[in-house]
């Protein structure tokens, strides 16, 4: 689902594309349908009206108005189409894999690649694509060009963010809970942030014009806020982190005289019953988390 100005485009997993109208959401602008599930939906800055729509292993550029396809960005005339194949043959004939910028350079093998996430890029007509082997291609829609490719080690980019300020970073979220940091003009790793979520880095977003990160997990259920500083060895340090139970509420309760402090409780692998304070996260508190097995 994406909103696009005054227009709301949903995307279901049979492919039907509907846009409607925000303000008068029985007004339906227009519908039509791809030939695979999309993943996400993107809007290019200064795209007016076309959205790019981004499946497993499928991209394509559509107006939203008119329904027609501008282009296609994994077929046999495309860089991507190329960028796949050299994959899938352990080659990579068409870029410099010198180029590669990550913990490891040269062709991965791997037995296929799928498209993962999507993301904008600051740069105008530039996204950034995350692929099943771990690599995350800059493509360039206007001149159907990649123009670098970064990688990550053992694992699979999830979650896509740029910074917006004079320090130009790309943050990654994998799904072993890590966050890698490259330094987009200096082309290598500024940092990494080994296991900051239990599992998938499903969000993460810079905010504007400040060098603070915000990255979220479904596995643990948990918010953190990071500041960047070059004086810690990681580069950033945990501003806030605001978490929820690892696993569904069993039972929730209010309690004290004013009834601003929550007690929840839930039932999992690991007993939790947290303290939640409504108004500063401050007094808040876990009584306990022990693991035991259940009977």
């Amino acid at each position: 689902m994406l909103s696009v100005g005054g227009i709301l485009v949903v995307g279901s997993q049979q492919g039907e594309i509907v846009a409607f109208d925000f303000a008068h959401p029985e007004n339906v602008i227009s519908e039509f349908k791809v030939n695979f599930a999309p993943r996400a939906i993107l809007h290019p800055a200064t795209y007016l009206n076309k959205v790019l729509i981004v499946g497993e292993k499928d991209l394509e550029l559509r107006n939203i108005r008119t329904t027609s396809l501008i282009f296609s960005f994994i077929t046999e005339d495309s860089v991507l189409f190329k960028y796949i194949q050299d994959r899938l043959n352990e080659k990579a004939s068409y870029i410099n894999t010198d180029s590669l910028v990550g913990h490891r350079k040269g062709p991965s093998k791997v037995t296929g690649i799928s498209l993962l996430v999507a993301e904008n890029s600051p740069a105008l007509d530039v996204v950034a694509l995350g692929f099943s082997n771990g690599e995350i291609v800059l493509l360039n829609l206007k001149q159907n060009q990649i123009l670098q490719v970064y990688q990550i080690k053992d694992s699979k980019p999830v979650s896509i963010t740029f910074s917006q300020t004079d320090i130009p970073l790309m943050a990654v979220g994998n799904d072993n809970g890590d966050v890698v940091i490259f330094n987009l003009n200096e082309e290598n790793i500024l940092s990494v942030m080994k296991n900051v979520h239990k599992s998938s880095v499903n969000y993460l977003e810079f905010l504007k014009n400040e060098l603070v990160l915000l990255s979220g997990s479904y596995s643990d259920n948990s918010l953190l806020m990071w500041q960047y500083d070059d004086g810690e060895e990681t580069k950033f340090r945990i501003l806030r982190k605001r978490s929820g139970l690892s696993a569904p509420i069993r039972k929730l309760r209010f309690y004290g005289d004013e009834g601003h402090h929550v007690i929840a409780s839930s039932f999992a692998d690991q007993a939790e019953i947290k303290d939640y304070f409504l108004w500063n996260e401050g007094f808040e508190g876990n009584f306990s988390m022990v693991s035991f097995k259940f009977v």
